[in-house]
């Protein structure tokens, strides 16, 4: 349990000492009759011993019967970001998966790159090969998603990043110009197939592509079709010149 988390104490036959308090800031909580309590840190189980041994020594009962309930988890969340449905962060419960997470954000939208990328804080008990800072995952339906998804459990404070999709741009003399999707070892005549191709006006002769430079400024050049296609590539296909 940690700071900002609530937490109901029930104490059964003793409908008075029964309460519902939050951790605060060093993580102590005020209960009738024993006063504060040092929650921070102790997991349910521990802090019923304790409270039902703070009542028996003190006196005021002589068997206390005692169950602690999570009402609302705060010091412990993940955080979901990109293009999901609903990005934010979220209470951590038990047993949670990269999968049900994804769940708790909506799930991708229909702009998300399919993958996510799992970014975790060092952990300085274990070897860092063991505990890599990023984990990409597949999402991809066509190829299966990833098993991790399922199988890894997440951790407090663990982040989620689902990309968007890298796309390029097609106008002009296309049959169908648009937005499009970056596809591996996609090429110019390959993107201006996806665009439904030229129309009776255009010519691939007269196919110019505007990149940014490594100074991230744009850049007319006139290329042949076998040309790479990169992520915010613009193709314009030019009219005939007759």
């Amino acid at each position: 349990m940690g700071t900002g988390d609530q937490i109901t104490i029930t104490v059964f036959g003793q409908p008075d000492l029964t309460t519902q308090v939050t951790l605060d800031a060093v993580g102590i909580i005020t209960l009738p009759l024993i006063g504060a309590v040092k929650a921070l840190g102790l997991q349910p189980q521990q802090l019923e011993q304790l409270v039902a041994a703070r009542l028996v020594d003190g006196g005021y009962i002589r068997n206390a019967d005692v169950v602690v309930t999570i009402a609302q988890t705060r010091s412990r969340f993940f955080s979901v970001l990109g293009e999901v449905v609903r990005p934010g962060r979220y209470p951590l419960e038990n047993n949670l998966s990269l999968l049900d997470a994804l769940a708790e954000a909506g799930g991708a939208t229909d702009k998300a790159e399919p993958v996510v990328t799992l970014i975790r804080a060092a952990d300085p008990n274990t070897d860092a090969a063991d505990n890599p800072p990023s984990v990409r995952f597949n999402l991809d339906p066509r190829s299966g998603p990833d098993p991790g998804l399922s199988t890894q459990a997440l951790r407090n404070r663990d982040v989620l990043f689902v990309p968007a999709k890298k796309v390029f741009y097609v106008y002009g003399e296309v049959r169908s110009p648009g937005v499009f999707a970056l596809e591996p070892d996609l090429n110019l005549l390959k993107a201006l197939s996806m665009a439904g191709g030229l129309t009776d006006r255009g010519s691939d002769r007269r196919v110019v592509l505007t990149r940014k430079n490594e100074e991230g400024v744009n850049r007319e050049n006139s290329v042949d079709l076998s040309e790479p296609i990169r992520a915010g590539d613009v193709i314009r296909v030019k009219e005939r010149i007759f």
